[in-house]
């Protein structure tokens, strides 16, 4: 499939990955991924702090209601 879809038009050259282009495919998989994983690190860290300032608000109102 990747030499149907070569974008190379010089394919004598000695490189492999030049001849089939899989090392740029295989660093945008790469990069790819990484980015994936640190949105969902950036999420999960949100959500955290989202949920620790809920439990945080609700321990206070708590304390305030039984202060009366």
């Amino acid at each position: 499939m990747y030499l149907s879809h070569n974008v190379h038009e010089n394919l004598s050259t000695q490189c492999p990955t030049a001849q089939t282009g899989l090392l740029g495919g295989g660093a945008f998989v790469a990069l790819d991924s990484a980015l994936f994983w640190l949105v969902t690190l950036m999420l999960a860290d949100n959500a955290r702090q989202d949920h620790f300032e809920e439990v945080e608000n609700d321990t206070k109102v708590q304390s305030l209601v039984a202060a009366e």
